[in-house]
């Protein structure tokens, strides 16, 4: 199953970050979250802009070209907003989506994931990790605007909205089976332009949950309070019926909090639901799920152990509608539900295999062939296939939409990755050049 990250204003937050962990990760990762890697040295110049040399394809407009010094084969690059982010040999370059041009270039040494943004406009600012030779990882806020540092931490953050928030410290094995006491969690909650604290998440243990704009702190006796991510309001307040031992960690996705709880030399995970409170019971589908749009895509238990089958369950009742082919997942989309299938070899966009209705199950579409691209705003609105001979063929490109997929164009030449935003992409192509693309239709 995808994890998703939050992108509702369309901006290609692209899959947030190389190196970069969510901060909701489930105590032993039982859930299927991606990383990605981050590793980008060349330098630009911008060599065709809007009103010079322009190739129009049915579906796209080429509009501007970036040649790049250095032949990228394993880089990354990002659309924020309204501009594409190079990094280039120690700089970071913003080139403006709308014509190619270059808006602002910064010193960037030691870059350990993609740039990021908060996926909606009120910080307008982009978060870079940098690795510094005496002072460790850092993380640099930028003004989208002008490439202005806005201020520095020595801690690593995730950002939502117009707030930063530190990641928690997991206590290691032999402190949570040693039986001594823990130290609280106290996590500080950023400005995202200031880098003032605004206000602290405390507790024995305590939670993040980015999508819903939620911190939880958890008491030793099972108190927990649910506050407002972005000013520390309290919105809501219960008990947990804990087991016996001692809570060392927590995290929060999808309605569902999860707590790793030490009982002698073992450690347990207890899942509760966030609406409710109630604990979730581990042969439940409802134990281990992730947004699948107007149902939880989860995992149905066998009996004996055996491995789980991926199901689909209404978010009313909790009922099993139907079940996913083996080692599947899915993700939500305008025209359905996108169903994958991978292995431990594959990345979670390969082996694309249906699109099904999201509620009844129906397949609506066979998508063998076709991948989802990683850099491309969440949910997911374009799909992409290679046609032609293996390693030398061309690219389709394909919206999904609520009609269905429709297709857009064909790209003249073997591209080795695009980014998307609604309406233009971008993409790397015949070893050093990145061309800018307008979307039609």
């Amino acid at each position: 199953m995808t994890a998703t990250e939050a992108g509702s204003s369309g901006f290609a937050v692209i899959d947030l970050g190389a190196g970069w962990r969510e901060p909701d990760q489930h105590l032993d990762e039982p859930r299927q979250w991606r990383t990605r890697s981050f590793a980008l040295a060349v330098a630009v110049a911008l060599t065709a802009a809007l009103g010079g040399a322009v190739a129009n394809r049915p579906g796209v407009t080429e509009f501007a070209r970036v040649t790049l010094d250095t032949d990228v084969h394993d880089g990354r690059y990002s659309i924020v907003g309204d501009v594409v982010l190079v990094p280039d040999r120690g700089n970071l370059s913003a080139y403006e989506l709308r014509d190619g041009s270059r808006r602002w270039r910064v010193p960037a040494v030691g870059l350990v994931s993609p740039p990021f943004v908060t996926p909606t406009a009120e910080a307008d600012v982009v978060v870079l990790e940098q690795a510094e030779a005496d002072a460790g990882v850092q993380t640099r806020v930028v003004d989208l605007a002008d490439g202005a540092t806005l201020w520095r931490s020595s801690v690593a953050v995730a950002s939502v909205d117009d707030v930063a928030v530190e990641y928690a410290v997991m206590p290691n094995p032999e402190e949570i089976a040693g039986g001594a006491p823990l130290p609280p969690a106290d996590l500080r909650v950023f400005d995202l332009r200031s880098g003032q604290v605004r206000w602290r998440l405390r507790g024995d243990a305590v939670a993040v949950d980015l999508a819903a704009r939620t911190g939880w702190a958890i008491s030793a006796t099972g108190a927990v309070t649910g506050y407002d991510l972005r000013d520390g309001q309290v919105r809501r307040t219960g008990v947990l019926r804990l087991p016996e031992g001692r809570v060392y960690a927590a995290t929060a996705a999808d309605g569902v909090l999860a707590l790793g709880i030490a009982q002698g030399d073992s450690r347990v995970e207890e899942h509760f639901e966030t609406a409710t409170f109630e604990a979730i019971d581990q042969s439940s589908p409802l134990w281990a799920r992730t947004d699948c749009g107007p149902s939880w895509c989860a995992l149905a238990a066998k009996p004996g152990g055996e491995e789980a089958d991926p199901v689909v369950v209404d978010r009313a009742d909790g009922r099993v509608r139907y079940r996913l082919p083996a080692n599947s997942h899915g993700t939500p989309s305008a025209a359905g539900l996108l169903v994958f299938t991978s292995d431990l070899d594959q990345s979670a966009r390969s082996g694309l295999a249906v699109l099904q209705d999201p509620v009844t199950g129906r397949v609506l579409h066979d998508l063998a062939g076709w991948t989802r691209p990683d850099l491309q705003p969440y949910p997911p609105i374009f799909l992409t296939r290679e046609v032609g001979p293996a390693g030398a063929g061309r690219l389709q490109i394909a919206r999904l939409t609520p009609d269905g997929l429709r297709p857009l164009t064909e790209l003249p030449f073997r591209v080795r990755g695009c980014a998307f935003a609604e309406h233009a992409l971008v993409c790397l192509h015949d070893g050093n050049q990145l061309t800018f693309w307008r979307l039609r239709g």
